[in-house]
């Protein structure tokens, strides 16, 4: 018989409250039966009260017989994204249509900001069918646990490593197709690219990507992080 006595411990201990609280506001103005636009403001709030204690090559100083458990990450924090955006849409004919945009966001942490425009297209084949372009350079913030991964310094105190990460941008283009066989039905058909770049990466060339975190429900815990990253995928 095995006696063996195996000690059970806990390794990693995280606790995450995520909170947030999104505005948001538009004005619509028809100039004519050809031109209309909308203007509008996205306030989105996100604050975050979390803990992260590992044991990941800690040493063992009070003598126990295992590594320390450790604070990787004591935040109780947040950021703001404003997001204002005006929008045109045009109609030369009465089979062509056009949507012109220009979105642009601003977040709190750290002062980033970005612009950009997006452009659609749409054109009435018959009444049944229609075909539509489109393009948009989209951007999206880093996730807060991201943002506000810790690392300790000499002083005893901890600092966040990610805090001056901007934005994850991609270039994105769509052409599509619909149909109308009948009143209740619709046939929807798309093809998609994207082109991603300023995606977070390791400062070291790794296999690591922010494109690819997450997938887990698990945030890495990797640190100095740099908007150097690229990647693609396409639909």
């Amino acid at each position: 018989m095995d006696t063996t006595y195996k000690e059970s411990y806990t390794y990693t201990d995280v606790n995450d409250d995520l909170n947030r609280v999104n505005v948001h506001s538009f004005y619509n103005t028809k100039y004519n039966a050809r031109l209309s636009s909308r203007i509008g403001i996205t306030v989105d709030n996100r604050s975050l009260v979390s803990t992260v204690e590992s044991r990941d090559d800690n040493p063992d100083e009070n003598g126990d017989g295992r590594p320390d458990l450790l604070p990787v990450r004591d935040v109780d924090g947040g950021l703001t994204t404003f997001e204002p955006y005006a929008s045109f849409k045009y109609k030369p004919t009465e089979k062509a249509t056009w949507i012109l945009g220009l979105h642009g966001q601003v977040q709190s942490l750290n002062k980033k900001s970005v612009v950009e425009p997006r452009l659609g297209f749409n054109y009435a084949v018959t009444q049944k069918s229609a075909i539509n372009l489109g393009y948009g350079l989209h951007s999206q913030v880093q996730p807060l646990p991201v943002f506000y991964l810790l690392s300790p310094t000499e002083s005893g105190t901890f600092e966040p490593l990610n805090k001056d990460l901007g934005f994850t941008r991609a270039h994105h283009f769509v052409i599509g197709w619909d149909y109308k066989p009948a009143a209740n039905w619709r046939v929807k058909a798309e093809t998609y690219y994207q082109q991603l770049f300023d995606v977070p990466v390791e400062k070291v060339s790794s296999s690591f990507s922010m494109v690819n975190a997450g997938a887990d429900f698990v945030f890495p815990q990797i640190g100095d992080l740099v908007n150097n990253g690229k990647g693609e995928t396409m639909e």
